[in-house]
């Protein structure tokens, strides 16, 4: 949280960018945390996959929950995002089969 209290949320991570049959392994490429490090997809089906995480270098605070950002990028379907706290994975399910997602995760303080 900021000075004034307000919640700031991070730099985002490296997004990945995957097909739900399997994993393609593409990457591209103040105040608020930096962005968690070490993103890894895994667990690839047609419908579901794992991220994981590891923090950020800088929290810069008390961090409040993670943020997985996902978007199917061959329609153009807008970000979804999930808030994640405790935990430093997520396992995303009911994805279309033989899509490509572009991931990423966001701390927020």
């Amino acid at each position: 949280r900021s000075h004034d209290g307000k919640v700031m949320e991070g730099q985002k991570s490296n997004a990945s960018v995957v097909m739900t049959t399997e994993y393609s392994g593409h990457v591209e490429c103040s105040e608020t945390p930096s962005p968690p490090q070490h993103i890894i997809v895994s667990n690839v089906t047609s419908t579901s996959l794992t991220v994981q995480w590891m923090p950020p270098i800088n929290p810069n605070g008390n961090l409040e929950f993670y943020k997985v950002h996902y978007s199917n990028i061959g329609n153009g379907t807008p970000v979804e995002s999930l808030e994640i706290k405790d935990f430093l994975s997520y396992h995303l399910t009911g994805l279309t089969p033989y899509t490509n997602y572009s991931i990423y995760v966001t701390v927020t303080n």
